[in-house]
């Protein structure tokens, strides 16, 4: 059966860290290491919020109207969004790099509070792309786009039409 996602995240780190040295108290792990424990992290969230879009898609059969899509990402999306920047935090920093990396994710947190505050403002997106920009150029790729869900989403939907037009299709010929 294996262990739930984030069960695995956490165990994925701490291996990570006890290989790199970091949680031994020996040295602080390097950059290249924080940011290879880092996006492991930041993939396991991505994965959670693809599992999360389908579910309530497949939930409501279908697009989500404005009501519930506000819902999902103030409940669901922003959630789990905090609990990938609380798992960052917990990563020993490389030394010299704590206060840099606690200034990234605070600005991290404050778009997520912009986004629960306005879901369905295209204003709140400006701050979420100005911390994923930092994280990005900190090295951390993966963590620049775990909360992009669009082409997921937009692959859904393209499955859905081409099984809508296969059907169509299907029916004609019948």
């Amino acid at each position: 059966m294996g262990l739930p996602p984030p069960i695995r995240t956490a165990v994925a780190v701490c291996v990570a860290l006890v290989l790199a040295g970091g949680c031994s108290g020996a040295s602080a792990p390097t950059k290249e290491q924080y940011v290879a424990v880092a996006d492991q992290t930041c993939e396991a969230a991505h994965a959670d919020l693809v599992r999360l879009v389908k579910a309530e898609r497949e939930e409501v059969d279908g697009d989500l109207d404005p009501g519930q899509l506000e819902r999902f990402v103030r409940f669901k999306l922003v959630k789990r969004m905090r609990t990938m920047v609380e798992q960052l935090r917990g990563i020993p920093a490389p030394s010299g790099e704590g206060a840099y990396l606690d200034s990234i994710y605070r600005d991290y947190e404050n778009a997520l509070s912009i986004l629960y505050s306005q879901p369905l403002n295209d204003s709140s997106e400006a701050p979420g792309e100005a911390a994923e920009e930092r994280l990005g150029a900190y090295g951390m790729k993966k963590c620049a786009t775990a909360i992009d869900v669009d082409d997921e989403i937009a692959g859904k939907a393209e499955d859905d039409d081409k099984a809508a037009d296969e059907a169509k299709d299907k029916a004609a010929g019948s």
